[in-house]
């Protein structure tokens, strides 16, 4: 094994400066490649980002004015169910006030009626 480790240090130092620069450059290259598949991959995921990101918020975006419709919707529909709850109200009164009116028409028709029967009676207990 000595033998070996000696005869690769021998290899090394045996080296010409031109052959030690080349083998430079390889591994700069390979480097270099790792870099630029790196830097691709890594603009490549900052771009998905960037687009889903987009995405999201205009998803978020509609939602919200969707959202806002029916809000906007629901308050209008609330409004109608309050107007129609006091006409029904207004109606209920208006009702109750003929129901007055009613009651007391028919106590005149009876009070008119019972004056009648009594004019009646009165000119039956003269004829006799």
């Amino acid at each position: 094994m000595n033998n070996q480790g000696n005869k690769t240090a021998q290899k090394e130092s045996e080296k010409s400066p031109e052959k030690k620069l080349k083998d430079m450059e390889i591994c700069d290259l390979k480097d270099r490649e790792f870099k630029i598949a790196f830097l691709k991959k890594l603009n490549e995921m900052q771009e998905n980002t960037e687009r889903q990101f987009n995405e999201l918020r205009n998803t978020i975006k509609e939602q919200h004015e969707h959202f806002m419709k029916e809000i906007e919707i629901l308050e209008k529909n609330q409004i109608e169910f309050l107007e129609i709850k006091n006409s029904i109200e207004d109606m209920k009164n208006e009702i109750a006030s003929l129901g007055s009116r009613v009651e007391q028409m028919e106590e005149r028709i009876s009070d008119i009626e019972d004056g009648k029967l009594e004019m009646t009676q009165m000119e039956e207990e003269r004829e006799l």
